[in-house]
């Protein structure tokens, strides 16, 4: 075997094989060689980029370069509700998702997982944490940021401002917005990405999504399965953030012009390198699909406060909403348990919510 020949996937599959011994594929990719792979290859992802933006003449030290590769921790999740999802210093990535389990082979399966890795770095990279935890600060205090939107000044858009302002419902209307956030934002970050590895790491990315295109649900089959019209319309911003396309077939005409303002507002920012210029086009998707999501913010705000009114037991941790500290390099189950509520993650499409489970 040349040394040509030990570059394919396929060998390098192999290769990491003989440190396990022979078992299934989940077992495989849930094992500690394959993790210790995964975990590589994201430093080396970080690694690679911030030497390439270096030699663009960008202010990155190695210091903080070596800095971000030393602070990563990655878990692989064998939870079949888990996908991916970073926080920027640590990563999971599920290994027993749709996603995963839609390709036949170990090989194909390894491509995808690795895709999720992709994805989840880009997040690392590119993905400002900070300024989106002030955006979302200030919607669960009742507050537009980092600017008051256009379609405030819409009917539906005032309406919802006034809602925004009620405690009882900001919070849910956060958790809301932020998965319209986090469509935008991976249609921005896969972007950049492939800018930076035009190579394999792309065709690991496309691997991933290919089964996430394959898997989607046009609008008229949402509706026809008895799902939301909000839900089979935030398919169509997710669609066309990350991929140019929308799958409209059977949309009702009532839906039209709801249609055609988001995609303007998608258009408008889903390339914008400005995060603070992506989280006001987050916003004005908000009060264009307020009509659509009207009702489940109220439902959802009902059982929130439900809730809350019946647990009272004040621990810290119990709050899927809790901030997570940083990981400490023990890799513990334990110290992961924490992570979740502030994590990115790939929407599952076809779903009415993601569901992002603990380990």
């Amino acid at each position: 075997m040349s040394a040509y020949d030990n570059k394919y996937w396929s060998h390098r599959i192999a290769q990491l094989a003989e440190k396990v011994p022979e078992t299934d594929d989940l077992s495989f990719f849930a094992s500690e060689a394959y993790r210790d792979f995964t975990e590589q290859g994201v430093k080396d992802l970080i690694c690679g980029t911030c030497t390439y933006l270096r030699t663009l003449g960008y202010d990155i030290t190695k210091e903080q370069e070596e800095e971000r590769i030393n602070d990563m921790v990655v878990m692989m999740s064998t939870d079949e509700n888990m996908t991916a999802c970073t926080n920027g210093d640590s990563m999971i990535i599920g290994v027993n998702s749709s996603l995963v389990k839609y390709f036949p082979n170990r090989e194909l399966r390894h491509y995808a997982i690795q895709g999720l890795r992709v994805h989840e770095t880009a997040h690392v990279l590119f993905t400002d944490f900070k300024t989106i935890d002030m955006w979302q600060g200030a919607l669960s205090n009742g507050n537009w940021w980092p600017v008051v939107p256009d379609h405030a000044q819409d009917p539906d858009g005032a309406e919802l401002t006034q809602v925004l302002s009620k405690k009882e419902f900001s919070k849910s209307f956060a958790a809301i917005a932020g998965r319209l956030q986090n469509a935008i934002e991976d249609g921005f970050i896969e972007r950049e990405i492939k800018e930076m590895y035009k190579g394999l790491a792309t065709t690991e990315l496309c691997t991933t999504n290919d089964a996430q295109l394959s898997m989607a649900s046009t609008f008229g089959e949402f509706l026809k399965a008895g799902r939301s019209a909000y839900s089979a319309m935030f398919q169509q911003v997710l669609m066309y953030a990350k991929y140019d396309i929308t799958m409209v077939d059977d949309m009702p005409e009532q839906y039209s012009d709801i249609f055609d303002a988001c995609m303007e507002v998608v258009d408008d920012v889903k390339c914008e390198r400005d995060v603070k210029k992506r989280l006001c086009g987050v916003n004005e998707l908000c009060c264009i699909l307020y009509p659509l999501f009207k009702e489940m913010l109220t439902k959802n705000s009902e059982k929130q406060n439900q809730q809350s009114s019946g647990s009272g037991n004040g621990k810290p941790g119990n709050s899927r909403t809790a901030q997570m500290g940083r990981v400490t390099p023990t890799r513990t189950v334990t110290a992961l348990r924490t992570v979740l509520a502030t994590l990115r993650t790939i929407p599952v499409t076809g779903m009415e919510t993601v569901t992002v489970s603990i380990l």
